[in-house]
Parts: C-alpha cells; sequence; structure tokens
C-alpha cells in the first residue's frame, strides 16, 4: 500500500499509480482538473508519465462551471 496526502487527507492507494489512471479511479475527467504534486502542477501532457509514490502530496482541483 501507498500512503498519500490527497486534498490534506491520508489516503491510501494499492500501489504506485500515473495520474491519469488515478483520476479515472476517481471518476474524473482529465481535462475538468488541475494536479499538483508536492506544490507542482503538474501538465496534463505529462498525465501518463507522471506517477503518484509514497508520500506524495496530492491536490487535485476541479473546474466547475455555474451561473
Amino acid at each position: 500500500m501507498i500512503n498519500i496526502k490527497l486534498n490534506g487527507k491520508d489516503e491510501l492507494i494499492k500501489n504506485s499509480m500515473n495520474i491519469e489512471k488515478f483520476l479515472k479511479e476517481k471518476g474524473l475527467k482529465k481535462e475538468s482538473v488541475v494536479v499538483m504534486i508536492n506544490e507542482n502542477i503538474i501538465k496534463k501532457d505529462n498525465f501518463k508519465a507522471t506517477y503518484i509514490k509514497n508520500k506524495d502530496e496530492v491536490e487535485i482541483l476541479r473546474f466547475v462551471s455555474g451561473g
């Protein structure tokens, strides 16, 4: 198990995985989020190549439209 901090809360995931897979498991579309790992913004082009590792601090910001 991998221990990460997701949006400020401790979370366990089965193993290290790339951002794209992580978002899919969370039911999120990469087009509607911004992802930061350890205070670094990850470009959407790098979601497949960037892996979430043990003790990473992950922030996922979602865009919500409204009016």
